[in-house]
């Protein structure tokens, strides 16, 4: 039986390990990539293909963004915000910042979409596995969509403020980033030289 219907849009390696996750958990799943021929394989193994976002975003009540960054989110979804009225949508763009992912928020929120932003900490081979997915944003979309977002790992509600997801991929990538570049420095090789 069914546990619900959920559109992919973006095909990639990890939209296509969270399509075929969340077919193989039981989800009926409609997906759609700019390429279509990318579609095909996940066609085959039962999902419905949508033609355009349009289309996709009318097959389901719970949309998963898989695209490549936010402009892309925005250049595919704001033609088709009134389609997305009433509707959930997740974005798993890993490739944002805090403020691009409240602007996507505020955007969604002016059109009546519950709008969930999303950080994948794994790689596509985790998914389903040992993938840790955090979420920030609108609490009645988590909650709405969480049940799928189980089926991809451990799903972690970070709270209102729609940045907090990316914020916490940001800060973790600097801190490593400052302590390689430092890896040579210690505090007796920063000190004065006696002369």
């Amino acid at each position: 039986m069914p546990k619900g219907t959920v559109s992919i849009l973006g095909l990639g390696a990890m939209g296509s390990a969270v399509a075929a996750r969340l077919r193989e958990t039981g989800h009926d799943t409609t997906v759609w990539n700019r390429t279509p021929a990318k579609a095909r394989p996940h066609v085959e193994a039962g999902s419905a293909h949508a033609a355009t976002v349009a289309e996709a975003a009318a097959a389901s009540d719970l949309v998963v963004t898989v695209l490549l960054d936010h402009a892309a989110v925005r250049e595919h979804l704001d033609p088709v915000a009134d389609h997305l009225a009433g509707k959930t949508l997740v974005n798993l763009t890993t490739t944002t910042t805090p403020n691009e992912a409240r602007s996507t928020a505020a955007g969604a929120a002016a059109h009546g979409i519950g709008y969930l932003d999303g950080a994948v900490m794994a790689v596509p081979a985790m998914i389903g596995d040992t993938a840790r997915l955090l979420h920030s944003g609108d609490h009645h979309a988590f909650t709405t969509a969480e049940p799928a977002l189980k089926a991809l790992g451990t799903a972690e509600y970070q709270g209102a403020d729609a940045g907090l997801a990316a914020l916490k991929t940001v800060l973790p990538s600097k801190t490593r980033r400052s302590s390689r570049a430092c890896t040579s420095c210690s505090p007796a090789s920063s000190r004065p030289r006696p002369s």
